[in-house]
């Protein structure tokens, strides 16, 4: 045990190996129990491809103890248990969050699972059948497919070249004496980080442990990782035909392994070169040329080996040009010091992005588990930020010298399937690389002013915190509604700015203006330039996200709480004085087009926006999310100053507070805000469920492996009596154990997704379910999803199961809210639909009162026979 821990913090190891590590984190009353496996893809030999996945699919089903297959699945839902687990190349995880006085049925619930689990072949079957899904589901999305693609491009040895679910040739040899094999290869005890946190005592989870995890026998440990990958020496190329709507395009240079000080040098230069408003690939390739719509960088993915990415979206015509550009970029790192504006602004950048990782309690757990493994010690987590903000520009040269290689360079396009683009391979790219080569020897990098930083001190163990169940509130004169939740025990503030309106106000002719004027806004004020004004928040290690949804639209900002006061002017400056320049209102015209593109390309998002357009018909709920195309180009400067003044008024505004900050620090602040005209308060207009009595449908045919699914009714909005009715009967439906997943996926297999949704907005609200199946078994998922709808008030839950179904919900809802952000946002969201914050405190309490007959009753009331909305993107 380490005595010289914080008193939050406690690391010791078992007799069998098993290390564990407990923190305390008092913030939310949640639990959340991990077993991090040091095992995954790369640990798999080619004739088992994709069996780390398959285990972890069908581990947690049934065990020596629960020897019925249904047993794991009541006692996670009668805890109140999320489950979640995830296979990746070098580890698997396995997680459990609960509330945290369920932490002992939690522990048990794991442990029985990895102790002497049972792979029945009943679940086999069905899960095999879900993991055939999963498969064919990413085939289906453009950007996931696009990175395994290139890594089977990128690699030659490395077992990261294979499509990483695996085959379905080698899925079909596979039977439930292989995972007992593999398990017992490599599921061993000192193979495992085991890590409790949240809302905890350590002598309380050390009981717990050595009841449960403590008596795993520990055994032998085999198995090999995936040969080493020699250097790459050449230029390496795919290109793939899609049905999509636009470009997608990703290129990769093999980089140092995660956590090494030398990767460290790759994560700032994806922060300078792709990340954030004031990277170089977003001011010169998207906003000078115009070459691209999105563009992102990254250099790692938790693994051990990694690749340092860039990503992007464009069209055929401009892909040649776009390529050149974005390579020029890379390949100037070789011969340029970056400036120190841009180390100031990476460092900053990636210092808040580590904070906020502690404020999610799931993420901290899995950042420290991956600490542990890779480096010997989770305490090395300051080690790894200190590394990393020590580094500089000579630093950063030599690994783009050493790494960032025309030879190293691998590239996969996914190409429209009709368009006319010639076919390239490898040798088509040199020509463009060695002007791209040429373009970056004699670029030159002109530095901005340099913004100083308040230097601070940081370590990345924090204290235990305290319970955030007390909301300030305060009104200011003109109308702004503002809401504080402190919280000292990580130096980090959000605060969620949200104006009620926008796209509520809506209709057929400007549709789409809330979208383009919300992130025109970002683009300059009377003052500043948008240039200025992104570039000072991201120096200071800030981030603004624009947020819009059916009722309100807004920003949300977040970063260090010692640079708040400085980042919320210029938010209120961004909010107050936009200055719509002509020219930034057509690039981010462009941009909002490619958006609508992209939605066309996913297969889930068209989907879920078909079928909202159906159900609100008529109200502006129904308009598409990004917006109508020709109305987008349409709209002017002129357009958005006037619906800026309609919209910005004190009587829409709701500012939510969160982290490190005082009613005194918050309110010294408020002068602009006082100024704003109080105006009218913007009320989306009544919706009235209309009558329906056969099924009304909107199906779309693709060339897809799958067949898209969403099928509900219209209800209510989060205000009304019955939502707490309708979240428990989507307890009752979802999730692992739920009616419909039981149905759909736990008896046949049909479906890796398959969820319910209870979406509520200010004025109305849909229950769905959503389903992704083989385009042959559509038709007998949309049959079940029909016979469970009507059951719902034909076979009343029992008592059993209607506590299993509000425990479940009660428990989704708590995962959901264990940031400070996500509760900070939570309880914006609330009062822009006019609900106050003790409905969003007391929400657990609703659910407890829900009763059985209750849930007959509003089932019956809106979930009416042959009378439901159906949207569906057909696969052929």
């Amino acid at each position: 045990m380490n005595n010289n821990l914080p008193e939050s913090y406690r690391y010791y190891v078992l007799e069998n190996g098993l290390k564990v590590i407990s923190i305390i984190n008092r913030n939310f009353p949640v639990v959340i129990v991990s077993v991090h496996a040091n095992t995954g893809y790369c640990w798999e030999p080619d004739e088992l491809v994709g069996i780390s996945h398959v285990v972890e699919h069908n581990l947690m089903h049934a065990s020596e103890k629960r020897t019925e297959k249904e047993i794991f699945s009541i006692d996670r839902r009668m805890a109140g248990a999320m489950y979640d687990a995830g296979t990746s190349y070098d580890y698997t995880e396995y997680l459990l969050t609960v509330p945290s006085q369920n932490l002992s049925m939690a522990m048990d619930i794991l442990c029985d699972g990895f102790g002497k689990p049972v792979f029945h072949p009943e679940v086999f079957k069905s899960e095999m059948g879900a993991i055939k899904q999963e498969s064919k589901r990413k085939m289906d999305m453009p950007q996931a497919m696009l990175r395994e693609k290139l890594y089977s491009v990128a690699y030659k040895f490395n077992r990261r070249r294979r499509w990483r679910l695996g085959p379905e040739e080698i899925l079909n040899k596979l039977t439930p004496g292989d995972l007992d094999k593999y398990f017992y290869e490599r599921y061993v005890p000192r193979n495992y980080i085991l890590v409790v946190a949240g809302d905890i005592e350590h002598e309380t989870v050390e009981r717990e442990v050595r009841q449960t995890f403590a008596p795993l026998p520990d055994r032998e440990l085999s198995g090999t990782y995936s040969p080493a990958e020699p250097p790459q020496h050449e230029i390496r190329y795919m290109e793939i035909r899609r049905q999509v709507g636009q470009v997608y395009w990703m290129c990769g240079f093999h980089s140092p392994k995660y956590l090494q000080k030398e990767n460290g040098s790759m994560e700032l230069l994806a922060i300078i070169l792709g990340q954030g408003f004031n990277s170089r690939l977003n001011l010169k390739v998207r906003e000078e040329k115009g070459l691209v719509d999105e563009i992102i960088a990254s250099a790692s993915d938790f693994d051990e080996n990694t690749m340092f990415n860039i990503f992007m979206k464009t069209d055929t015509k401009r892909l040649k040009d776009a390529e050149k550009a974005v390579m020029a970029e890379i390949f100037a790192f070789a011969y340029h010091l970056v400036t120190q504006p841009e180390l100031l602004r990476a460092r900053s950048i990636i210092q808040n992005n580590i904070l906020f990782i502690h404020d999610d309690i799931r993420q901290e757990v899995g950042f420290k588990s991956i600490v542990e493994t890779r480096t010997g010690s989770f305490l090395n987590c300051d080690k790894y930020l200190n590394d990393i903000l020590a580094l500089n520009s000579e630093d950063i040269l030599k690994s783009a010298k050493e790494y960032l290689r025309p030879d190293n360079i691998s590239v996969c396009t996914i190409i429209p399937e009709k368009d006319s683009f010639e076919k390239r391979d490898s040798e088509d790219l040199i020509p463009s690389i060695k002007e791209a080569l040429r373009i970056a020897e004699e670029t030159t990098y002109q530095s901005d002013e340099q913004v100083l930083l308040e230097g601070k001190s940081l370590t990345l163990l924090f204290p235990e915190g305290k319970p955030l169940d007390k909301i300030k509130e305060f009104n200011l004169p003109n109308g702004p509604e503002i809401l504080l939740l402190e919280n000292s025990r990580i130096p980090i503030f959000t605060a969620a700015l949200l104006l009620r309106g926008g796209k509520s106000q809506e209709d057929i002719q400007n549709c789409g203006i809330t979208s383009l004027m919300q992130s025109a806004m970002l683009k300059g004020s009377h003052d500043f330039t948008g240039r200025e004004l992104l570039g000072k928040l991201e120096t200071l290690g800030v981030s603004v996200r624009p947020v819009i949804k059916n009722d309100y639209f807004g920003f949300i900002l977040k970063g260090t709480s010692w640079n708040f006061r400085t980042s919320f002017q210029i938010l209120q400056e961004i909010l107050l004085h936009p200055s719509f320049p002509s020219e930034e209102i057509e690039i981010e015209k462009r941009k909002i087009l490619a958006r609508i593109r992209g939605i066309e390309d996913s297969p889930r998002e068209q989907c879920l926006s078909l079928f909202s357009q159906e159900v609100f018909r008529g109200h502006p709920y129904g308009l598409p999310p990004e917006g109508m195309e020709e109305v987008i180009k349409q709209l002017q400067r002129q357009d958005l100053l006037k619906w800026h003044e309609l919209m910005v008024k004190g009587s829409n505004l709701i500012v939510a507070f969160g982290g490190d900050l005082t009613e005194n620090k918050i309110m010294k602040e408020m002068n602009l805000l006082e100024r704003l005209p109080a105006g009218q308060k913007a009320i989306a207009p009544d919706y009235v469920i209309k009558p329906v009595y056969n099924p009304v449908e909107h199906i779309v045919s693709k060339k897809r492996n799958q067949t898209s699914t969403a099928m509900g009714y219209a209800t209510v909005p989060s205000g009304h009596d019955d939502y707490p009715v309708l979240q428990v009967i989507r307890g009752l439906t979802t999730g692992d154990g739920g009616r419909f997943w039981n149905e759909i996926r736990g008896k046949r297999g049909l479906a890796y997704v398959i969820h319910t949704y209870n979406h509520f907005y200010g004025k109305g609200g849909t229950f769905m379910s959503y389903a992704a199946t083989s385009p042959d078994t559509a038709a007998l998922t949309e049959e079940l999803l029909v016979k469970e709808f009507k059951k719902l008030y034909e076979d009343p839950p029992s008592k059993e199961e209607l506590t299993q179904g509000k425990n479940y919900i009660t428990g989704l809802y708590l995962a959901g809210e264990k940031t400070t952000l996500a509760r900070t946002a939570a309880l914006a969201e609330a009062a822009c639909y006019g609900v106050n914050k003790d409905y969003v405190l007391q929400y657990v309490d609703n659910i407890k009162k829900v009763t059985a007959e209750k849930v007959v009753e509003v089932a019956g009331k809106y979930f009416i026979p042959g009378a439901y909305y159906k949207a569906q993107v057909k696969g052929e």
